[in-house]
């Protein structure tokens, strides 16, 4: 009988590229075995939110997978900051954190876990800016990852998708209905304004007019 739970390791990779050391969660689900092939691999930005906070998402990793509703895949829980950097959105609007992801992390994971070398196979995400992130990565690095998970965000990669020709890569978006730009404005204001919510429409719309296979769960 296979364990109920999954396992999360806390480790650091250090990026040639960046010259920073990162660090991350590294999830392998009940019954993790090397021998039996490849396994899907995600890849989260703001990974201690994702890995330890109120996320839980190894607890929803584990329940997904004892109803066998997902394939068990690796994730890779990777922090938005460094020890270089510690500013969260510089990194994830900087090109060079998302390559050195891409090209540098990938393939250190894959020294120690039975990683697939499908894009099909691999997902990269997050929320918020690490949606953004995500979605941006995948664009340019659409060879690695061919999935997109942007929870709370990825409008603002909508302008580099509908410039650039379509990519294979797929996409789940999850939106709330009343999720607001906290802050900018006075609360009466915001609820008249665009907001979050309609941006990501607009990015959803983007995509499918692209030609892109969308899943999108929110209102409207």
């Amino acid at each position: 009988m296979l364990p109920i739970r999954g396992t999360l390791k806390e480790s650091t990779f250090d990026s040639p590229s960046l010259k920073a050391r990162l660090s991350l969660y590294i999830y392998t689900p009940p019954g993790y075995d090397a021998s039996v092939g490849a396994y899907p691999l995600v890849v989260l930005f703001d990974g201690p939110a994702y890995a330890t906070g109120i996320n839980a998402a190894p607890t929803a990793l584990d329940n997904l997978i004892g109803d066998r509703r997902i394939r068990a895949p690796i994730v890779a829980f990777a922090d938005s900051t460094t020890n270089v950097v510690r500013n969260r959105s510089a990194n994830l609007n900087n090109p060079a954190f998302t390559d050195a992801i891409a090209r540098e992390l990938i393939q250190w994971l894959r020294s120690s876990y039975s990683i697939s070398v499908d894009p099909k196979d691999l997902v990269i995400g997050g929320y918020s800016v690490g949606a953004v992130a995500g979605a941006r990565a995948a664009l340019t690095h659409s060879a690695v990852f061919g999935n997109v998970l942007a929870q709370s965000g990825g409008a603002a990669a909508a302008a580099a998708y509908l410039a650039a020709p379509r990519a294979p890569v797929q996409f789940y978006i999850d939106m709330g209905l009343y999720e607001l730009n906290a802050g900018e404005l006075p609360f009466d204001e915001t609820l008249l304004s665009e907001g979050m919510t309609v941006a990501n429409r607009r990015f959803r719309d983007v995509l499918l007019a692209k030609g892109y296979d969308v899943t999108y769960r929110g209102e409207g």
